[in-house]
C-alpha cells in the first residue's frame, strides 16, 4: 500500500489561510516499485475519493527487478495498492 500525496503549497498548514490547493497532476505518470524476491507478477489498484469513491484496476508491467504502474494523475490524495504473486 503506497499513499500518494500532492504536496501542499506552503510548508505549514496554518500559513495557508485561504485554503489554497496544490496544482493537480493531470497527466499520467509511472511509478516503479521493486519486486520482492521470489515474486514474478503483480496486480495494481488505485483507491481514490477524487472525484468520487472508487477502486480502479491499473496496468502493472513486471520487469526484471521491478513493477511499473502507470498512475492516472493526482489531485490531493490517492492510494496505490500492489498485490504480488509467485
Amino acid at each position: 500500500v503506497i499513499p500518494l500525496i500532492n504536496p501542499p503549497v506552503v510548508e505549514r498548514l496554518r500559513r495557508n489561510k485561504i485554503n489554497e490547493l496544490p496544482p493537480p497532476i493531470e497527466e499520467p505518470f509511472d511509478i516503479e516499485v521493486q519486486r520482492p524476491a521470489g515474486f514474478k507478477e503483480a496486480d495494481a489498484w488505485m483507491l481514490t475519493w477524487e472525484p468520487r469513491i472508487e477502486a480502479r484496476k491499473l496496468s502493472a508491467v513486471a520487469g526484471d527487478d521491478a513493477v511499473t504502474v502507470s498512475f492516472p494523475g493526482l489531485q490531493l490524495f490517492r492510494t496505490l495498492v500492489l498485490e504480488f504473486s509467485r
